[in-house]
């Protein structure tokens, strides 16, 4: 399960970016080839902000603080990244949920309950 998450966030950035590129191709957008770019890159920036907490969350779980201080801290990131992780996803889902862009929406949705899964994992919390 530690796999899974990043890889959907992969598909999900790799599924958006080619939807993009195909829709520019075929003319759905009617701006300059320039503009085709903006999305792009926000598309890589989500991608790697959704992994930078990935993995910051993994990190802090292996971390043992000994301090109150840093353990507080360390919560506080733990609850923290995939809250934000949550949200942005979510945002995310939202912005593409246009007819020309679904497929990326129902990426970043699919992206969003394997986080929650994740975070269940990680977390152990079981279903009942």
């Amino acid at each position: 399960m530690n796999w899974t998450y990043p890889l959907v966030t992969f598909a999900t950035a790799a599924v958006a970016i080619a939807m993009i590129i195909k829709n520019h191709a075929d003319s759905t957008y009617n701006t300059s080839q320039d503009s085709a770019i903006i999305p792009i890159a926000s598309v890589f920036i989500v991608f790697f902000i959704l992994i930078g907490t990935h993995f910051t969350q993994r990190l802090l779980n292996k971390i043992s603080p000994t301090s109150k201080t840093g353990k507080a801290f360390q919560i506080a990131l733990l609850t923290f990244t995939p809250a934000a992780s949550f949200i942005l996803t979510v945002v995310s889902a939202i912005y593409w949920l246009t007819p020309n862009h679904m497929a990326i929406s129902f990426f970043y949705s699919l992206n969003a309950i394997f986080l929650i899964a994740h975070q269940m994992v990680n977390l152990k919390i079981r279903p009942h």
